[in-house]
């Protein structure tokens, strides 16, 4: 090796890549057959993250020397950091052929497939890395993240705990870890690993965020709130991390603040309705004097909640128009005068794109509307039901020899959602309810339920009224009359708590500790701004319901004592 190339080198290891970068230069210019010097330009070229010429140079060395297995790899390399990966793959199978023991080059190809969404080609790569490099925890690891996006939760594990094993400073290791963890409910090995990632790098935003939300799910929401925030901090635009922090200030209470952030979910991954074209700019402040086009996201219950605030809208606009979801439509034009209801569907409809001073997101006014705990209105309910069908249930339902409170149960929410295991009570748990004389039970759960029904019904000796001739699913019309029909409603978190809310409707509803909580029902209170007519029992101890039942036992009991038919409806 030459004087020259040798400073070159020096420099190259040194950091100094534009000196190093000259030198190689001046080599090359009077000795430009040399393969080496090329290739070495070409490491040069890419920590000054000039990929196109790194690639010209590196191919400019294999022009020279066709045969060497590391030009081969280190031009795959370069040429996926341009985006060009089925150049980059053809580079790295041309590196095996040239040297089938090469661990680099299967490493690099499962990059490449990772990378243009083929995960199955990927995992198979990296694993022929491993089996070359049985101690690589590069390779470990990245079995681990591909395993994860197969959701293959198991082997993700596995490979994340043997990188760290081998080194217990794997930085993406801990994170895969305590994610999955974290989707195991595992929550105190989850914290462990959070905890580690965030020792190794304080400053790396995910582990901070992931950190959120696991402090989030064991009921710690100002923890979660520090977490978040210093997580935003490192990447300003992280919605998942925005939307995050939101959820735990709302909890807290922090309303004025968690708002701020609560329009981040809107730019989340997968959330179709943000992302839609609007023929009218984003609402700013209340909507004075305007046409205004507002629109629910989030479940019925969210959007029966939200629904709260229309007629202050109303009262401010020129004009309303609400799209929501079209099962809503008739409820809602019965409940609010001077709104226009449109209902979601897909293409939208021709008023979705008329002509409107401004557009907002309906959960996004709340921001102008409930800026704080004092400005929740003391209603007496916001839906109106269909009147005469609720007679017509009532009639229907109330024993005629001996008349006794109608008491509306449910005890499940959607099945596909993640937090559907800690919100639902199994009607199995519910026999010290189901068991207290002198009332009458009716089934408010939507779905398929004939099965848990007749199982419990047998088991306890009880009966529980249902009503084929109404479909919640389908008809929340004919719903929410059913609803009104009820004296009490005994309800787990879910759409038929919110619309007993505003109904007006005597709700208890059964909330879980930490995950599973939703947000608006906040913390340690038993009523909820929201609905006046409800009671919030709360878990005090998180996955334990058994204290809950008892609790609404011992108070419907006391209930049913107390009723007189001539206070009924």
């Amino acid at each position: 090796m030459t004087g020259t190339l040798m400073r070159a080198h020096t420099l190259y290891k040194q950091g100094a890549y534009q000196d190093s970068d000259n030198l190689y230069r001046e080599h090359l210019d009077q000795h430009p057959e040399d393969a080496i010097a090329w290739h070495k330009r070409g490491y040069v070229a890419v920590q000054m993250k000039d990929i196109e010429r790194a690639v010209e140079y590196i191919s400019r060395a294999i022009e020279l020397k066709p045969n060497v297995y590391t030009m081969h790899v280190n031009l795959g390399s370069a040429l996926a950091m341009l985006g060009r990966f089925d150049e980059a793959i053809a580079a790295q199978r041309k590196a095996l052929e040239l040297y089938p023991e090469g661990a680099e080059a299967y490493f690099a190809l499962g990059n490449c497939f990772k990378a243009t969404d083929e995960p199955q080609e990927a995992d198979t790569a990296y694993h022929e890395a491993l089996k070359l490099k049985p101690d690589w925890t590069e390779a470990l690891e990245a079995i681990a993240l591909n395993a994860s996006k197969l959701g293959d939760a198991d082997k993700a594990l596995d490979y994340a705990l043997r990188a760290l094993a081998k080194d217990p400073d794997r930085l993406l290791s801990h994170k895969i870890a305590g994610n999955i963890r974290v989707r195991q409910r595992m929550y105190d090995l989850a914290q462990e690993h959070y905890e580690a990632a965030l020792r190794i790098d304080p400053n790396d935003a995910a582990a901070n965020a992931n950190l959120g939300l696991l402090l989030t799910r064991i009921a710690r929401y100002a923890d979660s709130a520090a977490a978040y925030e210093k997580a935003i901090t490192l990447d300003p635009n992280d919605a998942v991390a925005q939307h995050g922090l939101s959820l735990a200030l709302l909890t807290l209470g922090r309303l004025s603040d968690g708002w701020t952030h609560f329009e981040a979910r809107l730019k989340r991954e997968g959330h179709l309705l943000g992302t839609r074209p609007f023929s009218a700019p984003r609402l700013q402040d209340r909507p004075v004097n305007k046409r205004l086009l507002a629109w629910a996201d989030e479940g019925i219950g969210e959007q029966i909640m939200f629904a709260s605030m229309i007629p202050e809208i109303v009262a401010d606009c020129e004009s309303l128009s609400l799209e929501c979801d079209a099962r809503l439509k008739p409820l809602f034009e019965r409940s609010f005068s001077n709104l226009e209801v449109i209902p979601r569907q897909n293409p939208t409809h021709p008023r979705f794109n008329a002509s409107y001073d401004a557009q907002v997101c309906l959960g996004s006014a709340a921001q102008w509307y409930r800026p704080d705990l004092d400005s929740f209105p003391k209603h007496p309910g916001y839906l109106v039901a269909d009147k005469n069908l609720t007679r017509e249930l009532r009639a229907t339902y109330l024993p005629t020899s001996r008349p006794t409170p109608l008491i509306g149960i449910s005890w499940r929410t959607k099945e596909q959602t993640k937090f559907s295991p800690e919100k639902t009570l199994g009607l199995a748990n519910w026999g010290p309810l189901l068991s207290v004389p002198g009332a009458t039970f009716v089934n408010l759960q939507y779905g398929d339920c004939r099965t848990e029904i007749s199982e419990v019904e047998q088991s306890l000796g009880v009966q529980i009224i249902s009503d084929s001739r109404i479909d919640s699913l389908k008809d929340l019309d004919s719903f929410a009359s059913q609803v009104a029909a009820m004296d009490l409603v005994i309800t787990i978190s879910n759409a038929t708590a919110h619309m007993a809310g505003a109904l007006n409707v005597p709700v208890w509803t059964m909330v879980p500790k930490g995950f599973g909580a939703m947000w608006h029902w906040f913390l340690e209170r038993d009523d909820s701004p929201w609905y006046p007519s409800m009671r919030l029992l709360r878990q005090t101890k998180q996955n334990d319901w058994n204290t809950v039942v008892d609790q609404a036992s011992a108070m419907l009991v006391d209930y049913v004592t107390q009723w007189r038919p001539a206070s009924a409806k």
